[in-house]
Parts: structure tokens; sequence; C-alpha cells
């Protein structure tokens, strides 16, 4: 199964660190983290943006080629209501490292000293993906630390997932599950305009999900906030 990932872009990465079914694979510019179910792979020169979700059981990637370079995207208001906008490519320190308990994996990704506006050193972003064991599900988590006394965090976009679609197959074969109403699948979701809904909402969204589906398999992605 580890291979099936390194395959779906064409090379060889090497071992990290393993136990059991976690894995930790880099090469010089990407790191990939798995545990035999679900295997994601992030960009180290694009600011660890993410370009692949594979379902390592199938082996179906859900991200093409040509995914976005970002993983989040922040805006940041100051008294006046002038914006100031960062991105995880931006300019600064960056680093990662695994950290590791029983039966579980966190990848731990960092920025630190990213510039707000004049000011140099205001901001630092640290991200965590965790993976345990055999398990379908990564659970995601940012935190940001603001120094810059002049503006405020506006909003969060986070994590960025892109250019979802038929990496194998017919497109027709593919759904979108969305939580409008009662539900509602879109078929080939590829030739929709575009989807806008606001969470919480009674009717227009009403739950904090989306679920792409292609065959057998399916990415689920939601906000699990019980308290809305």
């Amino acid at each position: 199964m580890e291979e099936a990932l390194s395959q779906c872009r064409g090379r060889s990465m090497r071992i990290a660190r393993r136990t059991g079914e976690l894995s930790l694979e880099e090469d010089r510019d990407h790191i990939l983290l798995s545990n035999g179910t679900i295997g994601l792979e992030f960009e180290k020169g694009t600011g660890f943006a993410l370009c692949n979700v594979v379902n390592m059981v199938t082996g179906h990637s859900f991200l093409l080629p040509a995914a976005g370079k970002a993983l989040w995207r922040m805006d940041f208001r100051d008294a006046g209501g002038r914006s100031y906008y960062l991105a995880n490519e931006a300019e600064c320190s960056r680093s990662f490292r695994l950290d590791e308990e029983p039966g579980r994996y966190a990848l731990l990704l960092e920025w630190r000293g990213l510039a707000l506006g004049g000011l140099r050193d205001a901001v630092d972003v640290k991200v965590s993906v965790t993976l345990e064991g055999g398990s379908p599900l990564s659970h995601w988590r940012m935190r940001v630390y603001n120094r810059s006394g002049e503006a405020c965090l506006w909003e969060a976009v986070f994590p960025v997932v892109s250019h979802v679609g038929a990496t194998r197959g017919c497109p027709s074969e593919e759904a979108l599950v969305v939580p409008e109403g009662w539900g509602r699948v879109y078929r080939n979701p590829g030739a929709m305009r575009g989807l806008d809904a606001v969470y919480p909402s009674g009717w227009n969204f009403a739950m904090q999900f989306l679920a792409f589906l292609h065959g057998d398999s399916g990415l689920y992605v939601a906000a699990h906030d019980p308290e809305a």
C-alpha cells in the first residue's frame, strides 16, 4: 500500500519513518504521510501546499496534477478596515517535523516570521495533520500567533483543498454530496459552475461537510463543530 502514493506521482520516495501501517516518506520536494488507508502529500517548495490525497486501499488519487499551491489563506484587518493577506507560500522560515505516539503520527508544519504589511516578524502559523493507524480520517488543526498589535485576524481558510477531479476514469462516474436541504447529490460535479453556501444554516447548508465520490473511493471533508 505504501507504494501506491509514490506511484501516483511516478517517483520513488525514501522512508523517513515507519511504525506498522504509519509512514512518513519524503524526497527533496515532497512529504508523504500515510497510514495504509489514506495518504497525504505536501509540496515543500510551495510552503507545504497539499498536492495529493490518495485512497490507499483502492489506489485512487483525488487531486489533479495541477493542484494549487495553497494550504491556508488569511485576511487580517486593521482599525481602519485595511486588509492584509497572508498565504502559506509567503516568504518566511518554514520547517516540519514528525510527532509520534503509539498508533498515531502527527505531521507538524510551521511558518515563522511572516510579515504583515510593513511589519516584519509579525505572525507565526502552526499546522498539525494527524493520522491514526488504519483510520480513514485525518485531523487538521491550525494555530495563528499574531504579534502585530495593529491588525487582527479577520478570516482564515484552512485547509485549502483544490483541483479535486477525475484523475482516473470518466468524470460522469463522479458525484458531489452536499447537505443542501435534506441532502443533495450532484452528478458530474466538474461541469458545475460553482457552489456557494453558508454554514450554519437551517436549509442552505444544514451540516458542515462535503463528500466527493468516485466509484468505490470517497473524499470526506468536514468541520467537526458540534456547537456550530
